[in-house]
């Protein structure tokens, strides 16, 4: 294996090497030969791959001159847009969240001590040592909420870390860590938000007057204008004119309600909108595929490609259901175009050209061997009819021609698993093949395939390759006799249980090397992705909830409090109970519905984007427009909205009418 190593000086190696220690690549293939592998450490993980195109570029190398590698562990240091617009959209949601409870908070603090307020300006207090007033009291309540709150918060990370861990590759290493720095950064980031918070309604009560103190009420400080000949006066219209009274406090309590509607229905617009059968489609396309361990692990270093033992041939074979079954061959190797291949290689390279320069650079110099020589590595795989039939579904082929022993299958020239590019070959081309006997044999194109499937194949790619695809008899026929790289096959739905058991007890004790997938495999995978959107959007949604509400608890709290001498001043006056009470029940109604119409215009614009960010990687998500969390919600809306101010109501008339006009006037 290449990560075996045995290290000498450079004086002693150049003694006892017989060749020149110069790159070879005669054969066709890169050598390691002569070559200088140079490790490279910078100060941080950030971004590596570009510094590491900044330091080639630096000591003037040109694009491809040298190879360039990343190690695996740091390839997520890239600076990633997406990655980088989702944390910052999610650092912001919870920066107004928690602006807006606290900024209520503490309004409601100051309103209901307005009057205290006052009082101490007329003994001479400044309205700076009011504003320290406010701000010694955030600091107190910081104090103590801040380490309850990091507390729950470190619980609640145990909890959900791993479940969020779970749909990656990286679950296995897992660790929790209590690092000081997160609790710094968390407690500073809290307290930051709490002063930003509590700076407005520092100013109000620095602002303050003795004489205003005492007559303040809920109205807004603008003037307003005369309304006459406007008929009778009723529940619904003085609701609507009370929610509109402070126009900033209406615009904080549907904000927070909102957000947790928002990305409610978000979540559920992106769960809802995960396609298994794309997810399936992708990943697997049988009930049951097998082969070696080394094929489905990515960074294998060594695959082995004739994996699937003849025990295991014959096992399937007698299991009971098995409605269809195939197996797939390898070859990896470097295929000399014939003429006219090799002018259409050329006119595929200059077409792939900017996009390799762009995304691949290092590999150019391949690109021109390539011109130069008409060499290209080619994959050649061979099927049963099984697996010719998926991968031909676009356009089915005569399997029995194929097999006859003249003909093969080609695909499109891939970069980077794009199909863009013209093929090599064209129907009625000859494909020359040379197997390891030398003897050549030329097969005709019976078909091109845009691309070969993914979950079929060897699970790994060159940046520039075309598949050549044969039937399994005339490959072993002209290649000579070997295991299958990988066998699939399909059951029928009531014996797919009892088959799972038998593969996964055989993977385990009779091939501990080979390994398997099913598509119940990757139907648990994808729920378990599911899931995890589910679990975490709804536990950001109840939070962002729970923040709305108490916003909303607070406002009417605070309207009715700052309001109650011109609620008694209406009851005195002739005003029932029962009236009062359809205001108030009218006004929260008032929040629900202009919550409800907000989230449904603004917001589903707000929640597009979001989705757009968050699903441009996921191929299988197809979008599909729906308010149904919204509709959901609107009668829970609805019943907490309408439930505040009456509740409220129930603890104001504790205090009868003329107790009310007294204490206030």
């Amino acid at each position: 294996m290449r990560a075996t190593q045995v290290w000498l000086s450079r004086e002693y190696t150049s003694s006892i090497v017989s060749v020149p220690l110069e790159i070879d690549m005669s054969n066709g293939m890169d050598s390691l030969v002569g070559t200088i592998n140079a490790g490279v450490w910078f100060g941080n993980s950030l971004d590596i791959e570009g510094k590491m195109g900044a330091l080639v570029a630096e000591r003037g190398y040109a694009p491809g001159e040298i190879q360039v590698g990343i190690n695996w562990a740091y390839m997520g240091g890239a600076i990633d847009p997406t990655s980088v617009i989702t944390v910052c959209f999610l650092v912001l949601l919870i920066l107004i969240s928690g602006y807006l409870i606290i900024y209520s908070v503490f309004t409601i603090s100051v309103t209901g001590d307005i009057r205290f307020y006052g009082l101490l300006k007329t003994i001479g207090t400044t309205g700076r040592q009011l504003r320290r007033v406010v701000r010694g009291q955030a600091l107190l309540l910081s104090i103590i909420g801040i380490p309850l709150g990091l507390l729950i918060g470190w619980l609640l990370g145990y909890a959900l870390t791993p479940v969020v861990m779970s749909i990656t590759n990286l679950k296995n290493e897992l660790t929790m860590s209590a690092n000081p720095f997160i609790f710094f950064f968390a407690a500073a980031f809290s307290l930051v938000t709490v002063f930003i918070s509590c700076r407005k309604p520092g100013r109000i009560a620095a602002r303050v007057s003795p004489v205003e103190a005492v007559r303040f009420t809920d109205a807004g400080a603008g003037r307003r204008k005369e309304k006459r000949g406007e008929g009778n006066v009723s529940a619904v219209s003085m609701a609507w004119a009370n929610v509109w009274r402070g126009p900033k406090k209406l615009m904080i309590v549907v904000l927070s309600l909102s957000l947790s509607l928002i990305l409610l229905n978000s979540v559920y617009s992106i769960v809802s909108g995960f396609d298994m059968e794309k997810y399936l489609e992708y990943q697997i396309t049988s009930d049951f595929s097998a082969a070696d361990h080394s094929v489905y692990t990515a960074f294998s270093v060594q695959k082995n490609f004739e994996g699937v033992d003849d025990g295991f041939l014959s096992g399937v074979s007698e299991l009971p259901g098995v409605e269809s079954m195939a197996d797939i061959y390898f070859l990896d190797d470097y295929h000399r175009l014939s003429p006219r291949g090799h002018e259409n290689m050329i006119v595929a390279l200059d077409f792939l050209t900017p996009r390799i320069e762009e995304s691949w650079p290092r590999v150019m110099e391949q690109v021109r061997q390539a011109k130069e020589t008409g060499s290209v590595q080619m994959c050649i795989y061979a099927a049963g009819h099984m697996a010719i039939d998926i991968i031909t579904q676009e356009a089915p082929i005569d399997f029995e021609r194929l097999a006859s022993g003249d003909y093969a299958l080609i695909s499109h020239v891939d970069i980077d698993y794009d199909n863009e590019c013209p093929p090599v070959y064209g129907v009625g081309d000859k494909i020359p093949l040379i197997n390891a006997d030398g003897e050549m044999r030329e097969f005709e194109v019976l078909a091109v395939i845009p691309s070969y499937p993914y979950p079929l194949s060897c699970q790994y790619g060159h940046i520039i390759e075309s598949n050549i695809v044969l039937a399994d008899n005339v490959y072993l026929d002209f290649y000579g006799d070997r295991q299958p790289m990988m066998t699939i096959f399909n059951v029928d739905d009531e014996h797919i249980p009892a088959a799972e058991e038998w593969i996964a007890a055989y993977c385990e004790n009779g091939n501990p090397s080979l390994d398997y997938r099913s598509r119940e495999f990757y139907k648990s995978e994808f729920n378990n992705m599911r899931n995890t959107y589910y679990v975490l959007g709804g536990a950001l949604s109840f939070i962002l909830a729970l923040i709305g509400i108490l916003n909303l608890i607070n406002a009417v709290f605070t309207s009715i409090f700052t309001r109650r001498r011109e609620l008694a001043m209406l009851q005195s006056v002739g005003m029932t109970g029962k009236q009062l009470k359809s205001m108030l029940f009218y006004e929260g109604a008032f929040h629900a519905i202009l919550t409800v119409l907000f989230t449904a215009t603004a917001g589903t614009l707000f929640a597009f984007a979001i989705i757009k960010v968050l699903t441009r990687t996921k191929w299988f998500f197809t979008w599909s427009f729906t308010l149904m969390p919204l509709a959901l919600a609107i009668l829970p809306l609805l019943l907490v909205c309408a439930l505040v101010p009456l509740t409220c109501y129930r603890f104001m008339q504790k205090e009868s009418v003329v107790e009310r006009l007294r204490e206030i006037g």
